[in-house]
């Protein structure tokens, strides 16, 4: 567990205050803290300690396979019946029939990705909208949490101990929230969670502390957030649950959580009778497969959700456009196309709702949106279809290039990268994945995305200085509120404005490279220009990118032009112009490597087929082709 003082690169803006004891009864920076009040204190299990921190070895539970990716627990899961409930773990109410509001998991699932997105247009706190806390128990739910638990086991520290040594004597509980959302303070009998993905913050006060000390009922995330205005209750202790990790709260403890992170997920068991907390309600069971498999079945379940108040009809509207689904009027939903991975067909999307008006759609004589030119709002929109397949705590779910060689990889290309930087600046060979150069570099990503190069080399070399520009501000969103801590700057920029720092001091770079967005610029020879003038003296410039073959004829070939349109490619050149370019601006032409042929794109990306570009109806973007 991390201290409060600690967590202020956490995807939450919190407050700068200091605990005085951890989860664990261990002191921030001193040691083991003395017993606290109120008898057995929590405990945490983890893999490793982190740094001055005690805790215990937990050797026998495993993160749930699968479990941190929304679309994948859907998957599995999805059938499962669910009540749909607020952070007062009481259901929502129809507003037509009064009725306890009710849906499937994977219903329930797409409703609070609705509601994360739609607070993300805020200060991305999560506190628009309604909070949906999925929150059930083997009580309600005995057929869900019996599928959760064979996919996963009770550790064994926890299994040992009296509240859980017989199963007869405590249930099960699954806890799923968005980042913002909270379960306000309570207490009941002992309890473990294992964080499964994401993180939360604790805040905990010793059994027996009156309810007139607890305050007022509010979003735990507000003791935490800078400004708010709420403090937590005297004597409050707070820390970070990370994925992996297990909490246990003996009998009594008063606790709240609040989700530092998007899908937050934990698993766990209660001590107690579950008689105890028979709310009556109706045992919940799965949707059967046909109705669940029932053309329609998406658009109802989304404006269930508005009848229970959850929803607001636009977000469904905006929901069911997003994911190309329609309510139609024989109840007939169209399904989703799958993300099927490697493409052949380069797929030009339209979508009714939104005609496109620009000129060059006109003149190609199709319906098919350019977005008129604008990366930003290019690369917002595919951002904000992707995000939830996205895990910022893997490289390889936000790293969007073709993949290379024969285990289909988007991380050769920063290791070609490296490769590079050895070999012209460093005067050596890349040979041990393991090495690290030791040598402080200054180093710029010209058209980082969503930081997956800068977040890769940083991890390899953490010596070098890394520096990126993006140009779409969704993408910028994801590397400064979604990714781990990292030290490299990321900028919203065009990789043609200055490079300079926001200091105004002229620091240049040893290298500079750019994969797979070169080709996005206006004029290309300028944009070289600019990198030039950037360069240390003897710095370099990479560029991995598609390049015209010497010998096509980039205007009258109706291939190129549709190619050029769809990937919004303003420099289609051959790597001849480049060298020619170089010649005046400093530069020359060191190495021009065929990465086509020497890692198979072709077979890779396409099997083995020129990729056919074709305008198509229905998709929301422009382009869907190899893993965008």
């Amino acid at each position: 567990m991390r201290w409060l003082d600690e967590v202020g690169s956490l995807p939450f803006t919190l407050a700068p205050r200091l605990a005085e004891e951890g989860c664990g009864g261990d002191k921030g920076e001193g040691g083991p803290a003395p017993p606290l009040p109120g008898g057995p204190a929590p405990r945490l299990f983890g893999r490793a300690p982190r740094r001055n921190k005690d805790r215990e070895i937990l050797t026998g539970w495993e993160v749930p396979s699968g479990w941190s990716d929304r679309e994948a627990f859907a998957s599995s899961f999805g059938r499962h019946g669910q009540y749909a409930k607020g952070n007062d773990v009481q259901p929502f109410r129809d507003g037509k029939t009064g009725e306890k509001c009710r849906t499937s998991t994977d219903g329930l699932i797409k409703a609070m990705s609705v509601l994360s997105a739609k607070s993300k247009g805020g200060d991305g706190s999560g506190r628009r909208g309604k909070e949906i806390l999925f929150f059930t128990n083997d009580v309600e739910n005995p057929s869900f949490l019996a599928d959760l638990s064979s996919r996963h086991g009770v550790p064994p520290p926890v299994s040992s101990l009296p509240a859980f040594a017989n199963s007869s004597a405590s249930f099960r509980v699954f806890s799923a929230m968005e980042r913002g959302s909270s379960h306000p303070l309570h207490s009941h009998g002992a309890a473990w969670l294992g964080q499964a993905s994401g993180s939360r913050l604790w805040y905990l006060l010793p059994p027996g502390t009156p309810r007139s000390e607890w305050g007022p009922k509010v979003n735990a995330c507000e003791y935490a957030r800078e400004g708010s205005g709420v403090e937590p209750p005297e004597g409050a202790v707070s820390c970070v649950q990370r994925a992996g990790e297990v909490v246990y709260l003996p009998r009594g403890w008063v606790h709240a959580t609040c989700a530092l992170e998007g899908w937050s997920v934990g698993v766990g068991g209660q001590g107690g009778s579950p008689a105890a907390y028979d709310q009556d309600f109706e045992v919940l069971s799965p949707v059967e497969e046909e109705e669940y498999d029932r053309g329609g079945r998406v658009a109802e379940e989304m404006t269930k959700m508005v009848d229970c108040g959850v929803l607001e009809q636009g977000d469904v509207e905006d929901y069911l456009d997003s994911y190309r689904v329609e309510a139609s009027k024989d109840g007939v939903t169209p399904p989703r196309q799958p993300d099927q991975g490697k493409v052949v067909d380069v797929e030009i999307a339209v979508t009714e709702k939104n005609q496109p008006k620009d000129s060059e759609a006109e003149d190609a004589g199709s319906d098919w949106r350019r977005f008129d030119g604008d990366l930003n709002e290019y690369y917002n929109s595919l951002e904000r279809d992707e995000h939830g397949k996205r895990d910022p705590n893997v490289i390889t779910s936000y790293a969007v290039h073709r993949w290379l060689g024969p285990e289909a990889s988007m991380l050769i290309h920063y290791e070609l990268v490296r490769g590079e930087i050895y070999g012209r600046l460093l005067g050596t060979t890349l040979k041990d994945e393991g090495e690290e150069s030791k040598v402080g570099l200054r180093v710029f990503d010209a058209g980082c995305g969503l930081g997956p190069g800068l977040m890769y080399l940083e991890q390899k070399e953490p010596s070098w200085d890394l520096v990126g520009h993006t140009i779409s501000s969704e993408q910028h969103r994801w590397i400064t509120e979604d990714l781990p801590p990292h030290r490299f700057v990321a900028r919203l920029r065009s990789y043609d404005e200055p490079l300079a720092d926001g200091d105004g001091e002229d620091r240049r770079y040893h290298a500079i490279y750019s994969i797979e967005a070169a080709i996005h610029s206006p004029d290309l020879r300028h944009t070289l220009a600019q990198w030039s003038s950037a360069l240390e003296p003897g710095g370099i410039v990479v560029l991995i990118d598609d390049f015209l073959s010497v010998g096509v004829d980039r205007d009258d070939d109706p291939d190129v032009e549709l190619f050029a349109k769809s990937w919004l490619a303003n420099s289609v050149v051959t790597t001849t112009e480049l060298s020619e370019w170089s010649d005046g601006i400093g530069l020359a032409l060191v190495n021009d490597r065929d990465l086509g042929s020497e890692y198979q794109v072709l077979k890779r990306n396409y099997r083995g087929r020129r990729p056919e570009v074709k305008v198509q109806r229905g998709l929301k973007h422009q382009v869907r082709c190899v893993n965008k």
